[in-house]
């Protein structure tokens, strides 16, 4: 009897800590940037690099839209590192780098 509780309780320990690790994943790892701050970095850089042209507005919503849609496969990390990668670029040429982001 006694060894039946010290096997329930590590298998209790092992899926607490799968729990926790999937929860740190989940919200660490996959959860993506605002849609907003995403193409307002994008509006910025193009305002930085084109001064006499402004960002336009169908580009931004097509921004919205695709930063906020979900992929048809659902959540993935290539997804979500594209996201952040073009949220936090400080130039063009970063913003560039990040469309090489893709799934294997």
């Amino acid at each position: 009897m006694k060894a039946v509780k010290i096997i329930l309780g590590i298998v209790g320990g092992l899926i607490g800590l799968l729990a926790v690790g999937f929860a740190i994943l989940w919200f660490g790892y996959l959860t993506p940037p605002a849609a907003a701050d995403v193409c307002g970095n994008v509006e910025k850089l193009w305002n930085k690099e084109n001064v006499s042209i402004p960002f336009p507005a169908k580009a931004k919503q097509e921004c919205l839209d695709r930063a906020g849609t979900e992929p048809i496969a659902g959540r993935n990390i290539y997804w979500v590192k594209n996201l952040k990668c073009t949220r936090d670029a400080q130039t063009m040429a970063e913003l560039k780098e990040c469309d090489k982001i893709k799934a294997p």
